[in-house]
């Protein structure tokens, strides 16, 4: 296993699914972890409790104005020099084109906030941090959908997926001179509870059907290309998205 001990690493959306499992692979290549959360504190707790290295907990509501620019400030405070941020968490509610127009922009809103606006403050403070720091790394977790598209139930999903991926681009394309990196990670179908929820509706000989590989990816798949990723061995990779869908959407 990759080891990047003695570096701090924040993960949002680690209470569960990909940033759960990102987060306890960062603990296991012995690096210090800031674990956010939102409704799953009590998964992350276990997480910090059991973990080996300098683990901390913090929640907070990324859909409320300024929070992302707030968890980096707290992050800091506590006296952590961030070595690089995976901004992972997201929310996938679904509409419809029938939702009455206020619910349809109200949802719209508020999946462009977490997915998003969330992590443009998260990014901006960060980099603020890595210039006066000498760099460091950005891991965004978008998805297929960023370049694919999805159904007509998740399209602002999409939207902010898409928008994620260009954003990860725009940060390595004007920071690399500040030894900052970017990356993005563009998921398909990934064995979590959001991804379960999204697809009761769907036979799972009807998702595979459309996987080559036969199988939905694991969590642990995502993690340790993120560990990667942090460990700073590819810079000149910097701006790529890197798909992890079991050629189910090739470019």
């Amino acid at each position: 296993m990759i080891k990047i001990a003695e570096k701090t690493f924040l993960v949002t959306g680690a209470g569960t699914g990909i940033g759960y499992s990102i987060a306890e692979h960062l603990i296991g290549s012995e690096a210090r972890v800031v674990v956010h959360c939102n409704s799953h504190i009590e998964p992350a707790q276990k997480l910090a409790s059991e973990a080996k290295t300098d683990c901390v907990v913090i929640q907070k509501d990324l859909s409320e104005p300024q929070a992302g620019q707030e968890l980096v400030e707290e992050i800091i405070n506590l006296g952590y020099a961030i070595d690089g941020v995976v901004n992972n968490a997201a929310i996938m509610t679904e509409l419809s084109l029938d939702d009455n127009p206020s619910v349809w922009e109200e949802k719209w809103l508020k999946t462009l906030q977490v997915n998003l606006i969330a992590v443009s403050s998260i990014t901006r403070r960060a980099i603020e941090h890595f210039k006066s720091k000498g760099g460091g790394i950005i891991v965004n977790i978008s998805s297929r959908a960023a370049h694919r598209g999805d159904t007509p139930e998740c399209m602002h999903y999409a939207a902010s997926k898409a928008a994620l991926s260009n954003f990860t681009k725009s940060i390595a394309r004007n920071f690399a001179a500040d030894g900052i990196l970017a990356y993005s990670i563009c998921p398909g179908f990934v064995d979590t509870e959001m991804t379960a929820e999204f697809t009761q509706n769907y036979p799972l000989s009807e998702i595979l059907s459309g996987i080559p590989l036969q199988r939905i990816a694991q969590p642990e798949e995502i993690a340790a290309m993120v560990v990667f990723l942090l460990s700073g061995q590819v810079p000149s990779a910097t701006g790529t998205n890197i798909d992890i869908n079991g050629a189910s959407y090739v470019r």
